[in-house]
């Protein structure tokens, strides 16, 4: 698993709910007008970007001190320690004013556009103990399948803060916040317009290009069309929010000990477990690909009753 590479991995579908009726899919699959083509990928991102800057802006104006990249970065324990400081301070404000109002911005941009107002699914069925175990086995899985692909990649620059207002941030406002926005409104919206494929795709390759930072860009692609597949699964936004909270409650965890930049097989490998680690590789490669294939399998089961239901009305 790549230690830091992004704030989020990957989250699943159950293990033990094969048995249960693939949900019902709210229109035909068949693409349509309206809200959201791809064209609308553009101007979401672009939409956020300005959302951020204004909220920068007026955070500026009101005297809240924003982070100093350098010494973020820098050598000096006592230094990065007080930059961090800030960080954590400046997040805890800008965060949840950036992402209120980008969701309120997007439903907005929704309704003009012509899209369908979003059913957001808060079922309670889906929070089965076996279904978040499962999750939480296949995002450490992904992690480690994605490790050498993502060692690749330009590191992620550490502008986390630290402290209570980072973990209150991590843990529960982004996963609240982005599970809403974007298995939410974004999902169903995509899903209403083009079936579930149509939505799943969507609204994780916008999940992904918010995330900025290439490694971050393709660990949160991966992590979005898991986690929205367990979102159409279970039809519950919590089940998401839950593997979303424990994903960043560790990614955090894993950041304070200071392996921000470690992979797991350099971990292993500093203690002469090279066989061991590619015995862990293989087996989360084949919980990997066993996973993509219940994935496959769900959207053609959706897709096939998103015909019968367009052929029916």
């Amino acid at each position: 698993m790549k230690f830091g590479k992004s704030g989020h991995t990957t989250a699943p579908a159950s293990a033990g709910d094969a048995s249960r009726p693939a949900a019902a899919a709210p229109g035909p699959c068949v693409s349509r007008p309206g809200f959201p083509a791809w064209l609308d990928l553009p101007a979401l991102v672009g939409l956020l970007a300005f959302v951020r800057l204004l909220v920068t802006f007026a955070l500026l104006s009101a005297g809240v001190r924003m982070p100093d990249a350098a010494a973020l970065e820098s050598a000096d324990p006592a230094v990065a320690a007080q930059a961090r400081a800030v960080a954590a301070q400046f997040n805890l404000y800008a965060y949840p004013l950036t992402m209120g109002l980008m969701i309120g911005v997007t439903l907005l941009y929704g309704r003009l556009r012509g899209g369908k107002r979003p059913s957001v699914r808060y079922s309670v069925h889906g929070l089965n103990p076996a279904l978040i175990l499962w999750g939480i086995l296949l995002m450490t899985a992904t992690g480690v399948v994605l490790e050498p692909l993502l060692g690749l990649l330009p590191e992620i620059p550490d502008h986390h803060g630290r402290g209570w207002p980072t973990l209150l941030l991590t843990v529960v406002m982004a996963p609240l916040a982005e599970e809403f926005l974007c298995r939410g409104v974004l999902l169903e919206a995509a899903r209403a317009r083009g079936g579930a494929a149509y939505g799943l795709f969507f609204s994780a390759v916008f999940f992904g290009v918010i995330h900025f930072y290439p490694a971050a860009v393709v660990n949160a692609f991966v992590m979005g069309l898991v986690l929205g597949y367990v979102y159409l699964r279970s039809e519950s936004l919590w089940l998401v929010v839950i593997l979303h909270a424990y994903n960043n409650a560790l990614a955090m965890l894993l950041l304070t000990l200071g392996y921000a930049h470690t992979t797991l097989r350099e971990v292993m490998a500093a203690d002469g477990l090279e066989t061991l680690y590619a015995v862990v590789y293989a087996v989360s490669l084949v919980i990997f690909l066993v996973a993509g294939g219940m994935v496959w399998r769900t959207v053609a089961r959706l897709r096939k009753r998103e015909r019968a239901t367009a052929a029916a009305q």
